[in-house]
């Protein structure tokens, strides 16, 4: 409840304790689950029938893991750099979390950015 203190100015908090939106979110067994928190990406959805992407919290639902979790869901999702690795500096670089560098060339420079961004979706949420 401290996030929902915290961030409640910022963020929608929606309480739930199961039912059709945990499936939506895939919980497979809703009465299994002890708690768990889910992003929704929703800003770049035009219209309320379509479904919003999300992430979820895989980390247990701590303050802290929560605090570091809303961060990293305002952190550009791919960052693009023409520096030396070392040199790289992130929005969110305290809290610590790992980066991945992709090398790419000229000629598959679309490709890799969207393999970039196909990536750092299914990682987000785990660190």
């Amino acid at each position: 409840m401290e996030a929902v203190f915290v961030y409640g100015a910022k963020y929608q908090f929606v309480l739930t304790t199961g039912g059709p939106v945990l499936k939506d979110m895939g919980v497979e067994e809703p009465s299994s689950l002890v708690a768990g928190l889910w992003f929704l990406h929703c800003k770049g959805v035009s219209s309320r029938s379509e479904p919003c992407d999300y992430t979820a919290l895989r980390k247990p639902v701590t303050t802290l893991n929560i605090y570091a979790f809303l961060q990293l869901m305002e952190a550009p999702l791919v960052t693009e750099a023409t520096v030396e690795p070392s040199q790289v500096r992130t929005v969110h670089g305290h809290l610590h979390t790992p980066l991945l560098f992709l090398f790419t060339q000229r000629e598959t420079l679309t490709l890799d950015r969207s393999t970039a961004h196909s990536l750092a979706q299914r990682l987000r949420g785990q660190v």
